[in-house]
């Protein structure tokens, strides 16, 4: 992924008749990844252009993308983002300054490999593999991870590197999404909206940075002979500050900044003049500390909401209802009794919380509830239960949801779950219509898992994020 200019840029619109006779520029300044994706693509044509002769591939390309990208400033940490990050236990600011540059670049999670330079891509003349440092999930419980470094110098003179090391901001993986509780989107009356990807961001890095020859020997600098190839390795780790159940998803870059020749030496001879205008490169590298699978589906912070029979919403300011389950069926239960049913004198239901609403079900205030979920990402699983509070929280069926994975909505709303007052009833085995009593809602998402979490067996328990609704009531009218 790549960060290009896209704001406000002068382009091409259709020409449109006004309503006065006159006739359009066909000229408009636009914003956006339709401004921005011309500009990588014009980059690219020009690599190609330049390097015609060398039967250059995709690959080549987009790695000549990568390495000669500048990152980007991170402009959004501030002291109260980090206070509230605290949590995810910050190094003490001695530590913190030692591994930060002045200016800490923005999160590879969110401007990828930085900003495309057009210059520095024309001015390259070294290859270098991986062009990007994929570190995967679970850090925590893998240890460091070593990367064999090939550079080749398509220079006629040498070419010395500084290696150094970026740290990028740290993005707290436990909530990405800050909810605005000012503002209405997604519906009437619905008083909450979250930022489209607003994680918290710590101003620091969260990984170490090592680098040695192929005899394991440490080295802070690497020499290319001209026209030659020379392999090293980087090691990366997490930094000792992070806490074992730190869910952090830390990244920053491997830096190759070059060394100028002598003045003298690029005077006289050409070679060494051209090898003079070699860019840095940046490898960006980025991995999660914990498996990806300990990163929520629900918003931690405001899981979810309810109407209330007027079309109010209620929110769950606190997340009482919100836990963590795991992927397995729930416990078998006897069918509650119909209300004709003269076990009804006999039941002895378990203690419940009073209904917080009242919907009628027939009549001119007829209505039912529906459920608003905040989505940090996209569930490999969801469902939708219904249960008695009657008959002490009774399991009845299950409300039909989508078949897809459910997804955030782009404005940043939450995702909205009408009911039209049926379910599928696990006893009866079809779809039923609501009778009057007493009921809640539980809301699962299955976290997704990744390939390094392991793989997904019949057997395997993964995390589910359960949001319990109140308890509501249905009558006649």
């Amino acid at each position: 992924m790549l960060a290009a200019p896209g704001g406000a840029v002068l382009s091409t619109v259709p020409i449109v008749t006004r309503a006065d006779g006159s006739r359009s520029t066909g000229y408009a300044y636009l914003s956006g990844t339709s401004q921005s994706a011309p500009y990588v693509a014009a980059a690219a044509a020009l690599y190609l252009q330049a390097n015609k002769a060398r039967q250059v591939s995709a690959a080549q390309v987009e790695a000549a993308l990568v390495l000669t990208a500048k990152p980007l400033p991170d402009l959004r940490p501030t002291a109260a983002a980090v206070d509230a990050a605290s949590a995810a236990s910050a190094p003490s600011p001695a530590t913190a300054a030692a591994g930060t540059a002045a200016a800490t670049p923005a999160s590879v999670l969110r401007v990828g490999a930085g900003v495309v330079d057009v210059a520095a891509m024309a001015t390259n003349l070294v290859d270098l593999s991986p062009s990007k440092l994929e570190l995967g999930s679970g850090l925590l419980g893998r240890g460091n991870l070593t990367f064999n470094m090939d550079a080749v110098n398509r220079a006629a003179a040498p070419i010395t590197f500084r290696l150094l090391h970026l740290a990028a901001s740290t993005i707290d993986g436990g909530v990405m999404m800050t909810v605005d509780r000012s503002i209405g989107a997604g519906g009437p009356n619905n008083s909450r909206v979250a930022q489209p990807f607003s994680p918290v961001e710590l101003p620091y890095g969260a990984a170490t940075v090592a680098f040695a020859n192929t005899r394991a020997r440490v080295i802070d600098t690497v020499t290319l002979p001209g026209r030659g190839r020379v392999r090293f390795r980087v090691t990366l780790g997490v930094a000792d500050w992070v806490a074992p159940d730190a869910q952090l998803f830390l990244s920053g870059y491997v830096v190759l900044e070059p060394v100028p020749p002598p003045a003298a030496a690029a005077a006289a001879d050409p070679a060494v003049a051209a090898a003079a205008l070699q860019p840095p490169l940046y490898v960006p590298y980025m991995g999660a500390t914990a498996p990806l699978a300990d990163v929520p589906v629900l918003l931690p912070t405001l899981p979810g909401g309810m109407s209330d029979p007027t079309g109010e919403w209620w929110w769950d300011e606190d997340a009482a209802g919100l836990s963590v389950s795991d992927n397995s069926p729930p416990a078998a239960a006897a069918p509650p009794p119909a209300e004709y049913d003269s076990a009804l004198l006999d039941a002895e239901p378990a203690p419940m919380p009073a209904p917080m609403f009242s919907y009628a079900l027939a009549g001119p205030r007829a209505s039912l509830p529906a459920l608003a979920v905040f989505l940090q990402r996209p569930p490999a699983a969801q469902e939708l239960r219904l249960h008695s509070a009657t008959y002490g929280g009774q399991y009845l069926g299950y409300v039909s949801l989508t078949a897809q994975p459910l997804r955030r909505p782009a404005d940043g709303s939450p995702l909205l779950l009408a009911w039209r007052g049926t379910y599928f009833d696990v006893n009866r085995k079809r779809e039923v219509q609501v009778v009057p009593g007493d009921y809640y809602f539980i809301v699962r998402m299955r976290r997704p898992a990744a390939a390094p979490d392991g793989p997904l067996t019949a057997g395997s328990v993964v995390p589910v994020d359960e949001w319990t609704s109140p308890v509501f009531r249905l009558t006649r009218i």
